[in-house]
């Protein structure tokens, strides 16, 4: 199946001048036909602003819930006759109103915006009506003062303006009861939706959802028992491989699928950890037979998990850890008795340095379920997917749900029994330079031992990065490759640059190497993670393999080690008073201009007397520290108005922290002392006229108008409706800025509850760093960030697919 997504742009270029009555499906929807062929547009517009203002004669204080059936009939025909409207028409051109400059006649949709510009307090919603349903054409901004809904009629090449009245009852089915629409998002609800339009700012945000649990905690309680089986494949390309010419019968790939890859090595380790199985193919159809041993074996796995059942032994120490234990040992919940206790082990294995026994509750025993398989992908989101997807036909392509961010593939899931993913989600070294360095770091081999030799004790050489790339000219023939005494590297990048005739004259004595080298990276992948999934459980408790990359196992592993949990924010007004207060990421320089003299620049005549450095300071482990701090965790409220006129910014409770809109005003004494590097960023748009004569010149030739985007700015302007933390604003004060005005302030409780987490891994990376291991100081260093940047994460920013079948949806969608 071949899905394609478009944008729908709909045609707003056709002129309204035609009276079309009212199809009868469209009676008592509260629509309003004027029955005018010119002027719909404009008096439309005018019943819409002074609806309120055209009464039946002797009934000017009647409201239109005392009017009768018969009454209602008269006052709807008094809309439709355009005579109602010439006293409103003789107002309107002496008092200018609304402004209808060039909208009297035959007004088109794509000037709607320049009418929105001329009348500021109204906006306009057109829908048009086709074909049975009702498509939203064009949304204006809802947030102005009047917003008039407009329904578009077309009858061949005549189309007629109409007033919607009530956007609520045009949806409403029979028999159900009107409700309040927004027009951007098409939200209902049977009250007022003024609360939703302020969130649904502009129309530029979609609406808002929220989790149906109150709190949010860790949940995904089969990542406490690693995957029983672990499979690692690598395949070998070259643009120089010899075409396909195979007479057997391919079941899963095609052909053309297979032209690419020569080879590829598959070596599967069992729960214990051992490697139970490999296999290396060098020859045609080199994907059709990976996906053969694949699901063979695949199938094998399951059977073993399901069918097998090894009972735990019990013994004296287990007797006195169950007699000792007053809690889960994963959600650390107090049993109630002796009877909630239960024994967890692993399955298939007895090796309880590997799988503990765990006293869990019932509920976490029975969320620790074992998982059949996990594989490793050498590359899945660059190369390893495309091969397998490419190659592959429909009925087995199908068989793979795709889990992708933007246009990266993260993981693959095989039939819901095996999901693949990426080595460079963890790990962004190549293979023989992660081997390097697992050997500098002292790791004793696990599954390669056997496999180093020659070959790996010379690729895993100081200083050596394969691939590398060399001159290809000087090794023209076969002769000079062998008396190389680099002639493993040098082969391998001689592969990797693609040398077509030295490929084909060396292919016979280079095949082993070449099966060495693969076998090598397979077994070192298996080895890192064999290292990194014990290190990771045994730190922080649970296996990185159920998680696409090391950034969305970071803050789960914080979660679970932490066993915090945080109340779901799901008020939209505090929802966007939090957002107000988002600033960014800032980066300053103390001077706008810095020259270096030094000898590393290649400064000869340096002494200490002109020596000149530039010095750059990065604060170590400050994301994480941010993250260590109180945060807020629950009981989220305002503060009522009178509550907030006797506020102290002083005397907070115990255990709670507030976020302040508040107005402030730099203090002009303080802006000699403050220049180099101003205190309280805020975001406003930059006038052009504030811009240097070489800024404005250089604007003018990139961009004509004015600088439409709000920026983060560091000036000495007043900060009105100002978010920050009661701790900012303090010190903001006490720096010297004037708080003139507090408008709203959002109080909740916080509590430091990842502060141990990251304590631990400041002390990881720490000891790591003493030890001189930059694999695993580096590693810690991701894991801080990354829960740092998880902690910012928004999931407003997330899409949903939806693939729709009829025009309705898809256009209503769009």
């Amino acid at each position: 199946m071949e899905v394609r997504i478009f944008k729908y742009h709909p045609d707003l270029k056709r002129p309204a001048g035609a009276y079309i009555p009212l199809p009868k499906e469209l009676k008592r929807k509260g629509i309003i036909s004027i029955k005018t062929q010119t002027q719909c547009f404009l008096l439309s517009v005018l019943l819409g602003v002074f609806e309120n203002e055209i009464k039946l004669p002797g009934m000017e204080k009647s409201k239109w819930e005392d009017f009768t059936y018969l009454q209602r009939g008269r006052l709807n025909r008094m809309y439709e006759t355009p005579k109602s409207y010439l006293k409103l028409i003789n107002r309107i051109s002496k008092t200018n109103e609304i402004n209808f400059n060039g909208f009297e006649n035959e007004v088109m949709a794509k000037d709607f915006p320049k009418f929105e510009t001329l009348n500021p307090n109204i906006g306009l919603n057109l829908f048009e009506y086709k074909n049975g349903e009702i498509i939203p054409t064009y949304i204006g901004d809802m947030h102005r003062q009047i917003n008039i809904h407009l329904l578009l009629l077309s009858q061949g090449n005549n189309h007629h303006y109409c007033l919607i009245t009530k956007l609520g009852r045009l949806s409403a089915k029979k028999n159900h009861k009107s409700c309040d629409i927004c027009p951007h998002c098409f939200y209902r609800t049977t009250r007022r939706s003024d609360k939703h339009r302020k969130v649904c700012l502009k129309g530029t945000n979609p609406k808002m959802t929220f989790p149906k649990d109150d709190f949010y905690s860790f949940k995904n309680l089969k990542a406490y028992l690693p995957p029983n089986f672990k499979i690692f494949f690598m395949f070998l390309k070259s643009k120089y491989a010899p075409p396909v010419t195979t007479t057997k019968t391919l079941i899963y790939t095609t052909v053309k699928g297979n032209e690419d890859v020569l080879s590829y090595h598959m070596a599967i380790t069992n729960y214990d950890d051992d490697l139970i199985f490999e296999r290396y193919y060098d020859g045609d159809a080199a994907v059709e037979d990976f996906m053969h041993t694949f699901i063979i074996k695949l199938d094998e796995i399951y059977d073993v998990v399901e069918n097998t059942f090894i009972p735990y032994e019990k013994s004296a120490e287990l007797d006195a850890k169950l007699a000792t234990t007053v809690s889960c040992e994963i959600c650390k919940v107090p049993f109630a008795s002796d009877r909630d206790k239960i024994t967890h082990h692993h399955h298939q294995s007895k090796r309880l340095d590997l799988y503990r026994y765990t006293i869990t509750c019932n509920t976490c025993n029975l969320g620790v379920t074992k998982t059949p398989a996990v594989a490793v992908s050498e590359d899945l989101g660059g190369r390893d997917a495309e091969i397998l997807l490419n190659a592959l036909l429909p009925e087995y392509a199908d068989r793979f749900e795709i889990l992708s961010q933007e246009s990266t593939i993260l993981t693959m899931t095989f039939d819901k029994k095996c999901r693949i993913i990426d080595r460079k989600k963890f790990v962004d070294q190549p293979i023989p330079e992660l081997g390097y360095a697992m050997k500098m770091a002292k790791y004793k081999a696990l599954h390669t031992s056997d496999a180093y030799g020659e070959f790996l004790a010379s690729v895993l050489l100081d200083g050596v990065n394969l691939p590398m790339y060399y001159d290809i000219q000087r090794f023209s023939t076969l002769k000079e490759l062998e008396e190389s005494k680099a002639v493993d590297q040098e082969y391998m990048n001689l592969f990797y640059k693609g040398s077509e005739e030295l490929f084909r004259e060396s292919k016979e004595f280079m095949k082993s190497h070449v099966q060495e080298y693969v076998r090598c990276c397979v077994l070192i992948l298996a080895d890192f993670f064999w290292y990194l999934d014990r290190f990771l459980i045994d730190n922080f408790e649970i296996s990185c393999l159920f998680y696409p990359s090391l950034s969305s196992y970071s803050f789960d592993s914080a979660m679970a080690s932490s066993r915090a949990t945080f109340q779901y924010l799901k008020c939209p007004e505090m929802v966007e008073f939090i957002k107000r207060g988002l600033k960014g990421p800032l980066e300053i320089s103390n001077l706008k201009f810095a020259k270096s003299h030094s000898e590393r620049f290649g400064c000869d005549d340096v002494t200490n007397e002109n020596r000149q450095e530039i010095l750059s300071i990065d604060l170590n482990m400050i994301y994480a520290h941010t993250a260590s701090l109180k945060l807020p965790v629950s009981d989220y409220r305002f503060l009522d108005q009178s509550e907030i006129e006797n506020l102290s910014l002083v005397d907070i409770p115990a255990g709670y922290g507030r976020l302040y809109e508040v107005s402030l005003l730099y203090p002009s004494s303080l802006h000699n002392e403050h220049n180099s590097f101003v205190l309280a960023p805020y975001r406003r748009k930059i006038d052009k006229s504030e811009l240097s004569d070489h800024q404005r010149s250089y604007y003018d030739r990139v961009k004509s108008g004015r600088l439409e985007d709000e920026r983060l700015c560091l000036d000495f302007g007043p900060r009105e409706n100002y978010v920050c933390s009661n701790r900012y604003l303090n010190y903001l004060i006490a720096e010297g800025l004037q708080l003139t005005k507090i408008h709203n302030c959002l109080e909740y409780k916080e509590e430091a509850v990842l502060k141990k987490h990251v304590q631990r891994l400041a002390r990881l990376r720490l000891e790591f760093s003493k030890q001189d291991n930059n694999l695993m100081a580096g590693l810690i260093k991701r894991l801080a960030v990354y829960l740092y940047g998880q902690t910012l994460k928004s999931s407003e920013f997330h899409t949903k697919t939806v693939l729709v079948t009829n025009r309705y949806d898809c256009v209503r969608l769009a």
